[in-house]
């Protein structure tokens, strides 16, 4: 009887031990509070780049619950989203450190969809800026642009999407300096082949694509079918909010 007592001693204390080193103790507590951090540092970047690029048709507040079309159709944002829900899952079933790795995946797309931005308006700067001849008056500023992209580019491919951010960011910046004087537009008359995304990432406009939304606000009664924003023609003329 004795021995049959001291083994389901031994039993109950080895259930014990294992329910406390999966989530019990400390080092399971600490594993948790690492992965929910982490989880809570890419729904809130989510929610940022969403409300910033919110497209303006809805009333409901700028949260995940209302995705711009267009941030759906980007690969690096939905693949955030999908390790989001990843990550969720796994936080369901106490499942610390996939929850952790599955939000540290998503951030990294994130720096994925920020530095391919970046670089796009970089490289439309560059166009607009050759365009109008001012490379050759802002050769040196016109030259550490190029160059800063182009290392923000190479850094892209090698998976450095930090280090590709922040040179994309600083080309923006340099080429930005070069065209400061350019006129901006306060009208734009709608040509064969825009869209509004085309239109909002010309510099002259806003040189970014993601800024659509204000221009179709603001023109939104100039609209054949003001509900859809896709449907623009030729010869429109279109107010250029600032």
């Amino acid at each position: 009887m004795r021995n049959k007592i001291l083994v389901g001693l031994v039993l109950l204390l080895a259930m014990i031990v294992a329910a406390c080193s999966s989530t019990g103790g400390s080092g399971g507590v600490a594993d948790e509070r690492k992965a929910r951090a982490r989880y809570e540092e890419l729904a809130k970047q989510l929610d940022e780049i969403n409300g910033e690029y919110s497209d303006g048709t809805s009333r409901q507040p700028r949260n995940l619950s209302v995705i711009s079309p267009r941030l759906q159709r980007d690969p690096y944002f939905s693949k955030s989203l999908s390790y989001k829900k990843a990550a969720s899952d796994a936080l369901n079933r106490m499942d610390w450190p996939m929850a952790y790795d599955q939000a540290s995946k998503g951030l990294v797309e994130l720096n994925k969809f920020r530095a391919n931005r970046l670089i796009a308006q970089a490289d439309e700067l560059t166009k607009a800026i050759r365009r109008r001849g001012l490379d050759k008056v802002y050769p040196d500023g016109f030259a550490r642009g190029v160059d800063l992209t182009n290392k923000a580019r190479s850094r892209f491919n090698s998976a450095d999407f930090v280090g590709s951010r922040l040179d994309a960011d600083k080309a923006v910046a340099e080429l930005r300096k070069v065209y400061n004087d350019m006129i901006l537009v306060n009208e734009y008359t709608v040509v064969l082949g825009d869209c509004l995304w085309r239109i909002a990432l010309k510099p002259e406009i806003y040189n970014d694509a993601y800024r659509w939304p204000k221009i179709y606000m603001a023109n939104r009664r100039k609209f054949r079918q003001p509900d859809n924003p896709d449907l623009i023609y030729p010869g429109q003329v279109f107010s250029i909010p600032r």
